[in-house]
């Protein structure tokens, strides 16, 4: 809450709300980002984030997110080491979130690993610490959702 309190210094229109049920209507959106976020959910409640995000995206409507890679030996390792009762840091690998987005009826786009330092393009998406994907929302927004 104090965040928000700073933040409206600079008369931005903000909300707090909780991921899993947003305050906003169905088809609101053309553009959703959610960056830094995701890899504190459980899988169940990552499900539950992402048909909120659909319900609230338009059709063609693009939705901007990064993962935490599980293929990353060092991430998992650090997510295994920092993982806590106060939060908790889950990470995936590309397929599993690819996986929930086909099913939600997403298009995957583009996947960009973020930052990786050695010169293996086509391994790089696999291995990276983090990923960021790119994708469009294929679907008509209903709730025939596959679970």
């Amino acid at each position: 809450m104090k965040a928000l309190k700073k933040a409206r210094k600079f008369n931005l229109d903000l909300v707090c709300a909780s991921a899993t049920a947003l305050p906003f209507r169905d088809k609101s959106f053309r553009m959703i980002i959610c960056i830094e976020l995701l890899h504190h959910f459980e899988d169940v409640y990552f499900h539950t984030v992402l048909k909120e995000i659909r319900r609230m995206l338009k059709r063609n409507g693009c939705f901007i997110l990064d993962a935490k890679n599980t293929f990353n030996v060092i991430l998992a390792i650090q997510y295994q080491i920092a993982d806590s009762s106060l939060y908790r840091l889950i990470s995936r690998n590309v397929f599993k979130v690819k996986g929930y987005l086909n099913r939600l009826d997403f298009s995957v786009s583009k996947i960009t690993a973020i930052p990786w330092p050695i010169p293996f393009p086509n391994l790089t998406k696999f291995l990276a610490p983090k990923i960021l994907m790119i994708t469009y929302l294929v679907g008509d927004s209903g709730d025939d959702i596959q679970e």
